[in-house]
């Protein structure tokens, strides 16, 4: 693929240099053991290395992923991990045409990839049920992770999508308990329809786990503020926004 190659593989060049001396004191070295898509636009990464044995993970925290020779790196959260065997699995979601989804297509087992982290990201020690989580197709990962380190936790997940049918593809193949889809429209006019859930759910006690897009987190946040939900029942992260990396 022009502009990327896969790390030390047969057919491409790794680092060299510099490059290769600062990918080995501050990464780890992974071996991608399966690529499983979901649908056209989701996959599931399976990663494992011997320096993944033993580390403490707990659900919300990132891994970042070299994406060719050139330090391009992109973010994605952990959705499970065994500390044993060293085995990883990440969600993907592919941005339409981008880095990141070139580098997915050329994925396949036995690829060799750096990694940072996994480090902490967003912080959802002690939370409790019921939870909802509002984002989109970049957070579906992160409802699965929570319910897999606490499958006693009861989850709701409503989520802003750009193809209703895809993405309700990859959940029945990755269930997160309940989700509920709105597909996004012009103007924004769907979140309306999401809207109008928050009032009783609230009024429910639930915490509110806030990630995805940047302008959709901060209007349902304020929508939320003036509903009286404390600061405490809405950690935040921001994964993206139009025409932007590197939010995460």
């Amino acid at each position: 693929m022009a502009g990327f190659q896969k790390l030390d593989t047969p057919t491409a060049q790794g680092p060299k240099g510099l490059a290769k001396v600062v990918l080995a004191l501050f990464t780890k070295q992974a071996t991608v053991t399966e690529v499983k898509a979901l649908d056209e636009r989701f996959t599931v990464i399976t990663l494992q290395s011997p320096a993944f044995q033993g580390v403490r993970w707990v659900a919300g925290q990132k891994m970042q992923i070299m994406l060719g020779a050139s330090f391009v790196a992109r973010t994605y959260t952990p959705m499970e991990w065994n500390p044993e065997t060293g085995c990883t699995r990440l969600f993907a979601y592919a941005h339409g045409d981008s880095p990141a989804g070139e580098w997915l297509a050329s994925l396949s087992a036995g690829d060799r990839v750096h990694v940072f982290g996994p480090r902490n990201s967003l912080d959802l020690t002690g939370i409790a049920s019921p939870i909802v989580v509002l984002g989109d197709e970049t957070s579906i990962g992160l409802a699965y992770a929570i319910q897999q380190q606490n499958p006693t936790l009861a989850v709701l997940c409503m989520l802003e999508v750009n193809a209703r049918e895809h993405t309700q593809v990859a959940l029945t193949r990755l269930p997160v308990g309940t989700a509920e889809l709105f597909e996004r429209q012009p103007d924004d006019q769907h979140l309306q329809a999401l809207e109008q859930n928050l009032p009783a759910l609230v009024a429910s006690g639930a915490t509110f786990v806030l990630t995805g897009k940047a302008s959709t987190i901060q209007r349902v946040r304020r929508v939320l503020k003036s509903l009286g939900t404390p600061a405490a029942r809405m950690p935040t992260k921001a994964y993206w926004a139009p025409g932007k990396t590197g939010l995460d």
